[in-house]
């Protein structure tokens, strides 16, 4: 197997709520992804809303490539729809 590549985000919710319920459903339908391997989420246990996901994916060509199809998804809408501010989003190997 070839080296993961990892999406790391980190991002403001406006409602913890709504965002775990659409983060849920965002997860399904990353699945089907082309090169999805993995997606660990983490909230925040302190201060504002703050979301955390570690997305792995087999290569960088599918992690940018599911990240355009993500902005457009019906499936990802209600979590997309709780973001609030995206503080870093950054990609990175082992």
């Amino acid at each position: 197997m070839s080296p993961s590549v990892f999406e790391i985000v980190t991002y403001t919710v406006a409602d913890i709520d709504q965002a775990q319920q659409g983060r849920a459903r965002a997860h399904e339908a990353l699945k089907s992804y082309p090169g999805f391997r993995g997606w660990t989420p983490f909230t925040a246990v302190e201060g504002e809303a703050v979301f955390i996901d570690l997305v792995e994916w087999d290569t960088l060509e599918n992690a940018r490539a599911a990240q355009d199809a993500f902005l457009t998804d019906p499936a990802t809408e209600a979590f997309r729809a709780a973001f609030g501010k995206t503080i870093v989003m950054k990609h990175a190997v082992v």
